[in-house]
């Protein structure tokens, strides 16, 4: 009867411990807001390691310490990895770092209060703000955005796009951004990789957003070009795990 009890015990916390696992999983962590630091350390001393965005998530998050004070808020530190890979071959290396509690919710959450967001009457441009808008650059406060190498593509007889940035303006009810991208082609001749540089100029104008899922919003856009559309990212409301190349957010360019 004892064995027959300590069995029944030892199934029921082994489905138990099943369960909170599974939850955990179910409802990782992402950030909650823009240009959120990732630090070295858990106190606002630590090194910034890179800026977080909107709906990043971590491989794991882990509560750590008592909570501490800082401005209005009173939270934990969370100890923080994420793998990070590198093209074009992809390292299987783990970054540890630390984010404030304030700036970390579930991701459930986070996708549901931005869904919102997108839904509501919020002007066009603090809708974009922070995203990702053209070649994984993101849109700035300023008319500005990210600049940084992109690195796309192999060799032979193809063209990489090497670096992109833009600026953006409000115009007609719409945003025009202004496009500048530098590309490389390289073709292959009698054996040898020949290399030509182009700087390339391209202008759209994006006048909203349209409900495609509960997952993704499109940008409506118009320019002189037919692949103006085809070359503006549209909004995916899907956590993004911590990894790639290291943005240029961390270089220091926002500080």
């Amino acid at each position: 009867m004892f064995y027959m009890e300590r069995k029944i015990l030892f199934v029921f916390l082994f489905f138990f411990a099943a369960a909170i696992s599974g939850l955990f999983a179910e409802n990782k962590l992402c950030v909650s807001a823009d240009f959120v630091r990732l630090r070295s350390s858990p106190n606002t001393n630590g090194k910034i390691i890179r800026n977080l965005f909107l709906l990043d998530k971590f491989f794991s998050a882990e509560r750590t310490g008592t909570p501490v004070k800082i401005g209005n808020y009173n939270d934990y530190w969370y100890k923080t990895i994420f793998k990070i890979c590198q093209p074009p071959e992809c390292t299987n290396t783990e970054i540890t770092g630390y984010v404030y509690g304030p700036f970390l919710d579930s991701c459930e959450s986070v996708i549901n209060k931005y869904r919102s967001v997108l839904k509501s009457n919020v002007p066009l441009q603090e809708k974009l703000l922070y995203r990702k808008i053209y070649a994984q650059e993101r849109m700035l406060p300023g008319g500005k955005s990210t600049e940084k190498n992109n690195h796309m593509g192999g060799c032979c007889n193809h063209t990489t796009y090497v670096t992109s940035k833009f600026t953006w303006t409000i115009k007609n009810g719409g945003i025009l951004f202004d496009i500048t991208y530098r590309s490389k082609l390289i073709v292959e001749l009698d054996g040898k990789d020949e290399i030509t540089y182009d700087n390339n100029v391209l202008q759209c104008t994006v006048t909203g957003l349209q409900y495609k899922n509960e997952t993704e919003f499109d940008l409506i856009a118009e320019g002189e070009k037919p692949y103006c559309k085809e070359r503006v990212i549209n909004l995916r409301l899907t956590p993004l795990e911590l990894g790639g190349a290291m943005d240029d957010e961390a270089s220091g360019m926002f500080r």
